[in-house]
């Protein structure tokens, strides 16, 4: 049997040029299915969840009409000026648990092929064929540090095993954690010795981030063309 995993999904902060458009979850990406149903309905595909976070905080209200089982709605008031280590904390604080813990944001397009051959025992980057905002140095099927403007970009998506979920806490306490990103986290954990491989995903499989309403509609046309939601 699959082992129990907890999901974090982070969207408190509206993408740039998108604010108009409200929390980037409500926006379909087919006709029947919202961008977050869209992500629920994948993870729960291939994935034994225990509990899914959301983290919201611009346009929460209009997020609060969407209710779906095992998904527990976190308001972040103070998601203008604190960062998504916040919210990783705020979403760990509901979590009682410490199961398998996945990490995304709520603007990641995702197939469940992407968990095909997914090993559930080590904690992993994924990582994306094409360049990203934040890229990575891999060494030796090991990810060294994440950062700015490097090769192998990551796509928004990080598991963290069971065993190293407590190294995940211990960062979370750090005095100036409202001010970290989420690939900071990440870089922390690795510098106390969590061993976190990169999971290279391929072009087939699916994992696109959503930047801009004109990226969003040719994502769509290609998810309904290529893939069953």
């Amino acid at each position: 049997m699959k082992p129990l995993t907890n999901v974090i999904i982070l969207g408190s902060k509206p993408i740039k040029g998108m604010k108009s458009l409200g929390v980037i979850s409500n926006l379909h990406i087919s006709k029947n299915k919202s961008i977050l149903e869209n992500q629920v309905y994948n993870l729960k595909k291939k994935l034994n969840i225990e509990q899914i976070i959301y983290v919201g905080g611009h346009d929460f209200e209009n997020l609060k009409n969407y209710s779906h089982k095992n998904v527990k709605l976190v308001y972040n008031d103070q998601f203008l000026t604190h960062n998504n280590g916040f919210n990783i904390k705020l979403a760990i604080d509901n979590i009682d648990d410490n199961h398998n813990l996945l990490i995304l944001f709520n603007r990641i397009l995702l197939s469940h092929k992407i968990f095909n051959r997914f090993d559930y025992s080590t904690s992993q980057v994924f990582i994306s064929e094409k360049e990203t905002k934040i890229g990575s140095i891999i060494k030796n099927n090991k990810i060294h540090n994440l950062f700015y403007n490097l090769r192998n970009g990551c796509c928004g998506i990080y598991y963290i095993s069971k065993k190293d979920i407590n190294v995940l806490k211990s960062v979370l306490e750090e005095e100036n954690l409202n001010n970290l990103f989420a690939f900071e986290i990440i870089n922390k954990m690795i510098n106390l010795g969590v061993d976190m491989r990169p999971n290279f995903i391929k072009k087939s499989q699916f994992v696109y981030e959503i930047n801009n309403n004109k990226n969003l509609q040719k994502l769509k046309r290609y998810y309904v063309k290529n893939f069953s939601i």
